[in-house]
Order: structure tokens, then sequence, then C-alpha cells
């Protein structure tokens, strides 16, 4: 896929089928992200993919969680949207806006509650204690990684619901408590749900860019 191709057909996809990514798509896919830049070439992050029945295990404790009203509690701090920038408010807006429009707002909640049915999720860590510095690396190595993984077909989102319950996760996936579990990415190929064409607009050049 050529890159201009790839870097727009890369959207969130918050329905999946039920089939998981292979092994060695998963290798391939991690193995291209490991080329992504990293101060001081510290390569900080961890991975650990649930496949297939791991991540069933997964969502059903998160569906349970749920329904026991426990509130997802993640290892870096929320913020409250009140306390984001005018510019991420307004983003956020429009966002929630342009999805009401399309009349899917129901089904995004849900889809949320449901860890989007993601057949593999990937769970991207770095050790205690990190440079402040590593979460910009990761952040690099998770676009990587989606990006390989589009470039063989596969869909994916990175979401905080992934996360929510990280001693579910330490539980199941076996992270050592001086790993934090910062990101989590779902992985795996789109239903024909109409809430998988749902694309927010983002904002002009003009408006982010500053050249002098």
């Amino acid at each position: 896929m050529e890159f201009n191709e790839l870097i727009q057909a890369r959207h969130s996809v918050r329905d999946f089928q039920k089939q998981p990514v292979s092994e060695s798509d998963l290798r391939t896919i991690i193995s291209q992200a490991q080329m992504s830049p990293s101060w001081v070439n510290s390569q900080p992050w961890q991975v650990y993919v649930a496949n297939g029945e791991t991540a069933t295990k997964i969502r059903t404790a998160y569906a349970k969680g749920a329904a026991d009203g426990i509130k997802g509690h993640p290892d870096l701090p929320l913020t409250h949207r009140a306390d984001w920038s005018a510019t991420a408010q307004a983003n956020m807006a429009n966002f929630a806006a342009e999805r009401d429009a399309m009349g899917i707002g129901e089904t995004f909640v849900t889809s949320e509650a449901e860890v989007f049915q993601a057949p593999t999720l990937v769970f991207l860590t770095i050790a205690k204690p990190s440079n402040p510095w590593s979460l910009y690396d990761l952040g690099l190595f998770s676009q990587s990684l989606m990006l390989a993984a589009k470039n063989l077909g596969i869909d994916s989102i990175p979401a905080y619901n992934i996360v929510r319950y990280p001693d579910i996760l330490r539980e199941v996936m076996e992270i050592p408590a001086d790993q934090v579990i910062v990101m989590g990415i779902a992985l795996g190929y789109a239903t024909d749900n109409p809430i998988n064409t749902f694309q927010p607009q983002r904002q002009a050049v003009d408006e982010v860019l500053t050249i002098k």
C-alpha cells in the first residue's frame, strides 16, 4: 500500500469480526513497529497481546466489572474534559456532534463497553520508573504499530476502555507490578456495521501550523 493511501485508510474501527489476528501477522506488525525512534535508543516499550480466547476472557471480565458498577481505574491518571485546553474541548465537542448527527451515539457507548468485540487486544507498557519522555516514544511505537497493521489489511483502535481495569490485565496477562499499563490497541477486521464508517473531521492545516 502506498503511504498516502495507508495514512488515509487507517482510522478507528469500533466493531470487529470474530477472526483474531494470526501470530505470524502479529510478529510482523510488532517487528515493524520496533523500528520506531526512541530517546537514546531506550526502546522503553513492552508489548502484551491477548488473542482469541484470552481476549474473550478479558472482555468478559470487563463486562462483569461494568455490571458490578466498578469504575475504571487505569494506571495513568484521568483528566476531566473541562480541564483540557479550549482547542481540545472544541475538537471533542465537534467529534460528539458529528457522531450524533450520524445517529450512532448510543452505538458508540455500547461498542466501548464491549471493548469493540475485538478478537485481539494489544497492551503497551513502560517500566517503573521511566523518563516521562518515554510516553512520547510509546506514542511513536503505537502509531507505527497501527500503520503496520493497516498495511496488512488489519484494522485498529487505541482506546482508554481497553486498559480501564489494569488489575484484570495483570492477572490474565501476567503483567508485573513494575510495568505501567499505558495504552490498549484493539486489532482485527472491521464488520460492515455503519459505526465503522465514522471518521471525524480533522482541523485544517492552517489551524495547527506555524511556519516562519
